[in-house]
Order: C-alpha cells, then sequence, then structure tokens
C-alpha cells in the first residue's frame, strides 16, 4: 500500500510536466503581474497587456500596452521586460488617477516596435468615461472629457472585461498597427 501514494504523486507531476509542455504559456507570469499590482497598477488579470485572459504561447495578441511594452524591450535592448516600465507607459498616471478618481480622460499616442524587417506602428486611443450607448458586438459610445462623445465601432474580435452598461463608468481602449489591425478593449470600472 505503500508505494500508491508515491505512483499518484508521479502521475500528478508527469501530467503537469506534459500540460506545461505541451500547452506552453505567454511570457507573462503571474510574478509580473502581482509586481504590476505592487506598483500601483490595475492589473487584474492578464487582459491587462494581453487581449486574451488566459494567453498560450504562440497565439498570443497584445493590446496597445502589451505592445508597447513589447516596443520598450526593443528599444532598450533589454532580455526581458521589466514590468516598471509600465509606469512611464503614456497616460499610465493619468488613466488611473481618472479611473480611480470618478474622473474622465481622453488620449491618443503612437508606437513603434523595432525589429527585424519592417517596424510596427501602432496607434493607441484610450479613453475612461460614463457609457452613453452601448450595442454588444456593434458599438459603444462614452461621454469623455468636456462630456464630448467618443465612439468606436466593436466587431466579434472585442475584449470585454466586466459588465458592460449605459451609465456604467468603463475605459475603452482601441489600437491599430500600419498593417491595419485592430483591436478593441472595454474595461467595466464599476466596483465589485
Amino acid at each position: 500500500m505503500r508505494g500508491h501514494p508515491r505512483v499518484a504523486l508521479a502521475a500528478v507531476v508527469l501530467f503537469w510536466a506534459a500540460w506545461v509542455l505541451f500547452t506552453g504559456t505567454s511570457s507573462a507570469t503571474l510574478p509580473m503581474q502581482k509586481q504590476a499590482k505592487t506598483l500601483g497598477l490595475p492589473a487584474d488579470n492578464c487582459l491587462y497587456c494581453h487581449n486574451e485572459k488566459l494567453p498560450k504561447k504562440g497565439a498570443v495578441t497584445h493590446n496597445a500596452r502589451g505592445e508597447w511594452l513589447i516596443a520598450q524591450k526593443a528599444s532598450r535592448k533589454a532580455k526581458a521586460i521589466d514590468v516598471a516600465w509600465l509606469k512611464e507607459y503614456p497616460g499610465e498616471g493619468a488613466a488611473s488617477k481618472a479611473a480611480s478618481s470618478g474622473g474622465t480622460m481622453h488620449m491618443k499616442s503612437e508606437s513603434t516596435v523595432r525589429q527585424p524587417g519592417p517596424d510596427v506602428k501602432t496607434k493607441i486611443e484610450s479613453v475612461i468615461g460614463t457609457v452613453k450607448e452601448y450595442e454588444p458586438g456593434k458599438k459603444i459610445k462614452v461621454v469623455g472629457p468636456g462630456d464630448k462623445d467618443v465612439s468606436f465601432d466593436l466587431d466579434k474580435s472585442v475584449t470585454v472585461n466586466g459588465a458592460v452598461a449605459v451609465g456604467q463608468r468603463v475605459k475603452v481602449e482601441y489600437s491599430k498597427s500600419d498593417s491595419g489591425k485592430e483591436h478593441v478593449t472595454v474595461l467595466s470600472l464599476v466596483k465589485k
């Protein structure tokens, strides 16, 4: 009877090793997320930098923040991404302040990833405000600073994190690369 616990443990370890080997994960890790939270950033899950809730190696897409981190790694000629760079992300301080204080924000920026082959430029637009109109999978209109409406078209690739409804506060992040790749992330700012 003594051999069975060891066999069971060996089976669990073997299963885990096979799962890690064959499924793979992105280069982002739970410690990176914890470090971002320690720095006071609202990194509640992988959607902070990725377009997937659980990114898999080889099938990873990054939102504007993730693309910016990749560009920073390349421009700094670093071996790995340093989460502390997020403190320098354009508008990060303003976005965190607006999100936590009930304020509004509308920001546009552009980043360039320098790589072998052609560089990739990404335009980013972020808005924090109140939802004025929302049609899931079609469009969202947010009232931003100065009571100006900002509209975004939504498609099947949109990432929505949390419940979104008219009258609720949200952060919408839109990115478009020069290759034409577009992505919209909608983050509910409703406190639970």
